[in-house]
């Protein structure tokens, strides 16, 4: 009781503080004081704190770098490179290391002497210390030429910009030799940003779908809006970790509007509408909002329709049906714009713009084929394959497709070049790429989804739990920069999966029979069935 009773007569701030200081070292048990105490000085003074920094250093008698190497830094600062590169011998690097910061330092005082108008001391420096470098630095043959070629020019300012040369930046030169260095001696540049960063990733693993908010202003409206710039997203909070309630997915709508099976659904760009095909053979255009209502209805075919296709600029929708005909609508209107059928009834299973005037088909009597909006074949490959499924990368603009033999096939639309084969081998039944063009997401029949690297072309991740051994299901991506994949299945549900960590995130029950498309749009997607249905799926507030 004594010992409750003096607690409380000390003043609330000092116990607060001492109490507060108790938790804060019961969390940092674990982890090395002097490092915890070494980020703090270098956040300090990258945020301009520079003084807070120095004053940390005496309290804590914890420098961030050592002498020598806060010595070397100095020097570069001042564009002392000379002094620099003698001073790096004290940075105890590897041979190959000291080298490439031997040459990056003697570039940069090659640029100082032709800024500073000393052409012929940069050119005897040229000859004599950095050409030689070329003997053991093989990879700077490039960059030997282009200086020598700076050096051709009477104003050496415009022919860097023209050859697009530059002495590195002190910051990266410091990044480089932080690289080298022990973390000990020098600790690495911007290392709370990259904490950070790592911990965004986290959170966007654990919680794909996000918090996205925008900067609002008193009206109301977004500020960033009404000067012409993307609503300012802050995706992820940094001062806690994010619980995300946005996991549970309802039903929200029904769409029964067509009277046979619904085999496609897709949003267009602007997600201001959605058409879904049906083997009723129309295309219904549905207005998205509460509720979702029919606003066109696009005629004609007089057979199953199989896909549909948003121009760009979703002023047209092209569509391909069993009775072997494409045809391009009007999205406004659904007037009937053009039409065509390929000789001898060539069958068309899939379309997709290029651009808001050319168009690609793919067809299993092995057709690949770009076409204008006038039908007039623009180009045409010698496919080799039949195609079952197609898709478009953009920037640069590529055609991906699948084949009937387990194959993946990456088509360049400027050069026409097929660029890339990939054997999967199993059979494949649906291919899409996500938005951004990095990925692209394989359907593969029995059970199973696989994640592709678009640049490296190696397999990232794979997916399972829903069911498609006999027909074809269309998956895409979903969430926040693409942290979700979606997929229908032959058991009437669908499968929601984390993209990165390939955990299931839910399986939502609602269709009767088999689930052939799911398409996503802005925190909400459409799934398409066999029991003629459309289903809008929202998360659960």
């Amino acid at each position: 009781m004594s010992y409750s009773v003096s607690l409380l007569r000390l003043p609330y701030r000092t116990t607060h503080e001492s109490t507060h200081r108790i938790i804060l070292m019961d969390s940092l048990k674990g982890l090395d004081r002097t490092q915890v105490v070494r980020l703090l000085e270098q956040s300090l003074k990258d945020l301009g704190y520079d003084s807070l920094s120095k004053r940390l250093q005496q309290e804590s008698s914890i420098p961030l770098n050592d002498i020598e190497v806060d010595d070397f830094l100095a020097l570069l600062a001042e564009h002392e490179f000379c002094a620099a590169e003698k001073a790096a011998g004290c940075l105890k690097l590897d041979p190959s290391d000291f080298l490439k910061v031997s040459f990056l330092l003697k570039k940069c005082y090659f640029f100082s002497l032709i800024d500073n108008g000393q052409r012929d001391e940069a050119l005897n420096l040229l000859r004599t210390e950095i050409s030689p470098l070329q003997n053991k630095l093989g990879w700077i043959e490039g960059e030997l030429r282009d200086m020598a070629l700076v050096l051709q020019k009477e104003a050496s300012q415009d022919a860097a910009s023209t050859l697009d040369v530059r002495w590195p930046s002190i910051d990266e030169i410091i990044q480089e030799v932080s690289r080298m260095v022990d973390p000990g001696r020098l600790f690495p540049p911007g290392r709370l940003v990259q904490l950070i960063k790592q911990a965004e990733l986290h959170q966007q693993a654990v919680a794909p779908l996000g918090e996205v908010s925008v900067i609002e202003g008193a009206d109301g409206t977004n500020t960033d809006e009404k000067v012409g710039k993307k609503p300012t997203i802050n995706a992820y909070p940094i001062l806690q970790d994010y619980c995300n309630h946005k996991l549970h997915y309802q039903c929200s709508y029904v769409l029964d509007d067509h009277k046979d099976e619904v085999w496609f659904v897709r949003f267009s760009h602007s997600g201001h509408y959605l058409c879904s095909t049906s083997s009723d053979q129309t295309v219904l255009v549905y207005k998205v909002g509460a509720p979702y209502k029919v606003c066109t209805i696009l005629k004609g075919a007089t057979k199953a329709i199989m896909y549909a296709s948003w121009s760009p600029n979703d002023t047209k929708i092209l569509t391909c049906s069993l009775d072997c005909h494409i045809r391009i609508y009007n999205a406004n209107d659904g007037e009937l714009i053009n039409s065509m059928e390929f000789p001898n009834r060539t069958k068309v299973w899939t379309c997709e713009w290029i651009d808001n005037y050319q168009f690609v088909i793919g067809s299993p009597d092995k057709k690949l084929i770009i076409l204008d909006q006038d039908f007039k074949t623009v180009y045409s490959w010698q496919a080799q394959h039949r195609v079952s499924d197609l898709c478009i990368a953009r920037d640069p603009a590529r055609v991906l497709t699948i084949s009937h033999d387990h194959h993946v096939h990456i088509y360049d639309v400027a050069s026409r070049r097929l660029e890339h084969t990939i054997r999967i081998g199993k059979r494949l039944t649906s291919i899409t790429v996500s938005k951004d063009g990095s990925h692209f997401l394989l359907s593969i029949s029995p059970d199973e989804l696989q994640l592709w690297d678009m640049r490296r072309l190696v397999l990232v991740n794979k997916f399972y739990g829903q069911q498609q051994p006999n027909y074809v299901i269309r998956s895409c991506f979903g969430g926040l920069h693409d942290q979700l994949v979606l997929s229908g299945s032959e058991d009437g549900r669908v499968y929601v999966w984390n993209s990165q960590l390939g955990n299931l995130v839910t399986a939502l029950a609602g269709h009767q029979g088999l689930v052939n498309c799911v398409d996503w749009c802005n925190g909400s997607f459409a799934s398409a069935g066999d029991d003629k249905t459309v289903r809008i799926w929202t998360t659960a507030e």
